[in-house]
């Protein structure tokens, strides 16, 4: 997918689905050592995860303007063929989304109603046609990674700053110097949206170092958005259970 693409998707998709709590950060330690250019950026490509099955839990914040949400949620995904998002509020399911390469469907449980289309129908919310591994890379966390050869890498006393300009779109990263993690990811595009994705609390899963903590702001022409989200758990390459029926009772909308 087009780089410009993508960052309207993630804008869309995260006001969509609304489905991680950003915590203050520990004051860094200055770490004077120099990392060369291909270090710094190694750190963006090694950010990102590729697994066969993920599974998160945990609380979310959306604020924007027009509407205040607070629950929890219950993610599922197999790697290329199947995503499944479960939304709670004060222990009620109030939603259950499952997502494949080719359609989406969405169960209402308290208006007994549900919906389903071809996941190219979501184009009208994005604008766009939005792909499977697109949603999937999103719910990942995985980031848009930049042009290598022309980022500019600013080195600061506790962070180095990538920035790179692109035709539709302008990507910048922030990476603390202490643990060589990111810390903020902003992308903006020509028509002045803006998503910004403050990171932290990186805990070892498998292997992986993964943010449970994510701060995320989003300016669109529609206004200002702020999704906090904080995953209590996450498993990789644990199968688990799918399980996604529509009841007989429910109304097709």
């Amino acid at each position: 997918m087009h780089l410009s693409r993508k960052f309207i998707f993630y804008i869309s998709f995260l006001s969509i689905c609304a489905v991680t709590a950003c915590t203050p950060q520990k004051k860094l330690v200055k770490n004077h050592k120099e990392y060369s250019r291909q270090e710094i950026l190694t750190v963006l490509v090694s950010h990102n995860i590729d697994v066969k099955w993920f599974a998160a839990k945990g609380d979310i914040d959306l604020d924007s303007k027009d509407q205040k949400i607070s629950g929890t949620f219950d993610l599922r995904l197999r790697g290329d063929s199947m995503m499944m998002i479960s939304a709670r509020k004060l222990g009620v399911e109030g939603a259950r989304i499952q997502i494949s390469p080719t359609d989406y469907t969405i169960l209402y449980r308290l208006e007994a109603m549900y919906e389903t289309a071809p996941i190219t129908s979501l184009r009208q919310f994005t604008g766009f046609d939005v792909a499977f591994d697109d949603i999937q890379a999103m719910a990942l966390g995985n980031i848009i990674l930049p042009d290598t050869i022309t980022s500019v890498i600013e080195h600061g006393a506790d962070i180095y700053k990538i920035s790179n300009v692109g035709k539709d779109i302008s990507t910048t990263y922030w990476i603390n110097r202490a643990d060589m993690r990111i810390s903020k990811v902003e992308y903006n595009d020509a028509n002045n949206q803006q998503i910004s994705i403050e990171l932290s609390i990186y805990k070892s899963v498998n292997g992986f170092s993964i943010a449970h903590s994510r701060n995320i702001k989003a300016r669109t022409p529609q206004g200002l958005s702020n999704i906090i989200i904080e995953i209590e758990r996450i498993e990789i390459d644990i199968p688990k259970k799918m399980n996604f029926n529509i009841p007989a009772h429910y109304e097709k909308i």
